[in-house]
């Protein structure tokens, strides 16, 4: 197969990765670029060749210090002749946006199973099944090994019932003893 060899980088890049120039320039892709994304990135480089249209995609790394994710950019540099003479790649840091972008979605979560239990609330006149369906709600978006929502009466100071939600992925769960509903 073909290999590609690093003839320039810049030092933002060499920042991101964590690694000097020494370690980059004149070494074989495969030795710079960590496992397991050089077969992928190799497929970008031949359908960049292949094609002589850039590609754009984004690409999570796992390093032993970090994790990041990169958007990155591949583009020919095409002579004269037509011919492809040497890749050029740009990569931007983009982890603090993911970092939001997955905030806001979970936020947004929360917000649709607060929709669900308001209209829950609305909707459903026996107190049992809005205290299960809640619990159901908050255990699924929460996504934890189980849920539990107690009925307390505030005159006799006492759990009254109680309500459970188990994760289904979870196979080694039982319910709580003295589950009411």
């Amino acid at each position: 197969g073909n290999r590609y060899r690093c003839v320039s980088i810049n030092q933002s890049y060499l920042n991101v990765l964590g690694v000097t120039r020494e370690q980059v320039i004149g070494k074989l892709h495969e030795e710079v670029i960590p496992e397991p994304h050089f077969p992928f990135l190799l497929k970008q480089f031949e359908q960049v060749i292949l094609t002589s249209k850039p590609v754009r995609f984004e690409l999570q790394f796992n390093l032993p210090t970090k994790q990041f994710f990169l958007d990155i950019t591949i583009t020919p540099i095409i002579d004269d002749a037509g011919v492809c003479t040497h890749l050029l790649g740009s990569a931007q840091d983009i982890t603090d946006l993911k970092r939001a972008d997955s905030a806001t979605q979970r936020q947004l979560s929360f917000a649709k199973a607060l929709n669900r239990i308001s209209e829950i609330i609305i909707e459903e006149e026996n107190p049992a099944c809005i205290i299960q369906s809640t619990t159901d709600i908050v255990g699924e978006i929460l996504g934890v090994d189980r849920c539990l929502i107690y009925d307390i009466s505030i005159g006799t100071n006492q759990a009254i019932a109680l309500s459970e939600w188990l994760n289904p992925n979870v196979h080694d769960i039982f319910p709580t003893k003295a589950t009411y509903n």
